[in-house]
């Protein structure tokens, strides 16, 4: 196509624009590629040219420098007689000069960007769109409480992309606000997007943290009644840092032992908060999949200091969903138990963790003493927070109690559990009783030996980090045999390339060998293979697979089993998890019966 036709295509790809060559070394590497993959002779830079035989004259797109910083044009080029537009000859590697209007091949370019649970990523930032309706005070307001700021656009390349990650036609709030002799600036009627994009500013955070703490001192002022929005209205879209904590959540729950409500501030950190000093509203009033909530860590004192900040790296890394917007942590299987701790910043739930690590001081005495991880969760119930994230790292088993009540209390707030258990476990010999926590609360339950467990971590937190889960089967087999999972189509998000998070687990305990294997293929409504997976040696109780799947399609997930009893029941339990929410919340599983075939 011709240059503009490919610079249009680009566009299409998040933003990206035709490709810039910075060194000889990419010059080579792209000469390579085209080789490979037998693409068409020439392909379109994304330059073009005033002057002929001066490259100083010829500027990458989007004000990405000249050719000046490095070329590789043939003898006697530029020449604009010929064109203004460029294009890379595969055979020589050289730079030429072409009228715009020829059709070439088409290259384009992304700027690198970090891997992180944000629906539009681009750049190292995260852009969130919402449907909020905002004027342009509110929609500072709506940033400044998400500690953010209205973007604040730097490059052309930045203003490109930020056109494509909508389809509604209209303006957008720019965080600019013009200097003097302007006095001030009017509130717009017209419809606009918002971006926020955040920003972290330690001077202001410790000013507001001492007024915060001034005021929690000598006043305690409740606030009743709702709070109106303003009347003029337009459509917004943040943006928030992939690497920065947003705000805590404004709205708290009412604890089943108090009969007062207390509430949280809304500003600053709630930090070494034990759980029974907080409260909250019902969450059948409020709770939805967008409800603000916490990110539960917690960890077994039996394991080692340095698996648990494995995870506390991993957490910082990949626990970036905007709706998280408390951590808390604990440390169990301890003599005496430690409370639950609540953080409103990353940071200072970091300070808690790395202040609580194992202490072999405090272990219990006797390994087979059954795990306290169940006064844990109770614990965190006294104060249930709608859609909360309960991660635990563990390696003490609890004794076999009834979990019936608690499980009731999980799924009534849409509390997920997800248990990750060293297989030389300890304590009770009850492998399955954290496992039927995760299966009936939509989380999963995943045993691997301590050799592997740094890297189940980072897989896991990886899968927990999409937060959303919209794929939820539960089958009860033995034998050999197939299982195909209903179609799905997966909740829509801005980029499409974004990964989801599927596991599958197929024992509700550590591995054994009545398994002997597991395949899975996933295909779309045109029949078309987009993944497969089969479990190796290595993996403990649990495939962990990472498909990209596409906008509106439908998808199905096949399984293929294999026991080596007939005569004895195993689980098997799939679940696939999204940044984005699907419409409504997905239904706990029962478990189906699989006719068993004998192997």
């Amino acid at each position: 196509m011709d240059q503009s036709g490919a610079d249009t295509e680009c566009l299409q790809y998040n933003g990206a624009s035709l490709i810039k060559i910075y060194d000889k070394y990419e010059n080579d590497h792209l000469q390579t590629y085209l080789i490979v993959k037998n693409a068409n002779d020439r392909v379109w830079l994304g330059m073009t040219c005033n002057e002929s035989t001066v490259a100083a004259s010829c500027n990458w797109s989007y004000d990405r420098g000249t050719a000046a910083e490095y070329n590789n044009f043939g003898n006697n080029y530029p020449n604009v007689t010929k064109g203004a537009c460029v294009y890379m000859k595969k055979d020589d590697k050289k730079w030429y000069s072409s009228d715009c209007e020829q059709r070439r091949a088409v290259m384009c370019e992304v700027p690198q960007t970090s891997e992180d649970p944000c629906p539009y990523n681009y750049n190292h930032n995260c852009y969130f769109p919402s449907d909020v309706n905002a004027s342009f005070a509110d929609a500072v307001r709506s940033c400044s409480n998400m500690c953010a700021d209205l973007v604040s656009i730097h490059s052309a390349l930045e203003n490109r992309y930020l056109i494509t990650i909508s389809d509604i036609q209209a303006r957008w709030w720019l965080g600019g606000v013009e200097t003097p002799p302007i006095a001030s600036v009017e509130k717009s009627p017209d419809r606009v997007f918002k971006y926020c994009k955040i920003a972290t500013f330690v001077l202001l955070g410790l000013l507001i943290l001492g007024v915060v703490v001034f005021l929690i001192l000598f006043f305690v002022v409740p606030k009743h009644g709702d709070q109106s929005a303003s009347s003029t209205v337009v459509p917004s879209i943040s943006t928030i840092g992939s690497t920065t904590v947003t705000k805590l959540a404004t709205t708290t729950k009412p604890s089943k032992h108090s009969t007062t409500s207390k509430h949280l501030p809304t500003n600053g950190p709630i930090t070494n908060t034990t759980a029974s000093g907080l409260s909250t509203t019902s969450p059948s009033n409020r709770c939805s999949l967008i409800t603000n909530t916490t990110f539960l860590f917690a960890y077994s004192n039996d394991l080692q200091s340095s698996l648990i900040q494995k995870a506390l790296g991993d957490i910082k890394t990949f626990i970036v969903n905007p709706k998280i917007t408390t951590f808390a942590n604990n440390r169990f299987d301890t003599i005496k138990e430690d409370p639950i701790h609540f953080h409103g910043s990353k940071d200072n739930f970091t300070d808690s963790v790395n202040a609580l690590l194992p202490d072999s001081k405090l272990k219990l005495p006797n390994i087979k003493d059954g795990s306290n991880v169940l006064n844990v969760i109770e614990k965190f119930l006294e104060q249930p927070t709608c859609g909360a994230i309960v991660y635990i790292l563990m390696k003490r088993l609890p004794d076999t109690v009834d979990v019936t009540d608690l499980i009731q209390e999980l799924r009534l707030n849409h509390i997920s559990v997800f248990p990750v258990i060293d297989s030389a476990y300890i304590g009770s010999k009850d492998q399955s009783i954290m496992c039927k926590l995760a299966h009936t609360t939509n989380g999963f339950c995943d045993y691997q030996i301590a050799s592997r467990l740094e890297n189940e971590v980072y897989e896991t937190m990886w899968i927990v980090s999409r937060v959303h889960v919209f794929v939820s089967r539960s089958y009860q087999v033995s034998g050999k045999g197939s299982i195909k999972v209903p179609s799905f189509v997966r909740p829509p998000q801005g980029n499409e390339n974004g990964s989801m998070g599927l596991v599958v687990t197929y024992q509700n305990h550590a591995r054994d060998t009545n398994f002997k294997a597991l395949n899975l293929t996933i295909t779309d409504d045109q029949n078309k293979v987009v993944l497969t997976g089969q479990t190796k040696s290595t993996n403990g109780n649990a495939l962990l697979k990472h498909p990209v799947l596409k906008n509106n399609v439908t998808y199905q997930i096949d399984i293929d089993y294999e026991y080596a009893r007939t005569d004895w029941f195993e689980k098997i339990d799939v679940r696939m998890y999204s940044i984005s929410p699907p419409g409504t919340w997905i239904p706990f599983p029962a478990y189906q019966n699989v006719s068993a075939v004998r192997v």
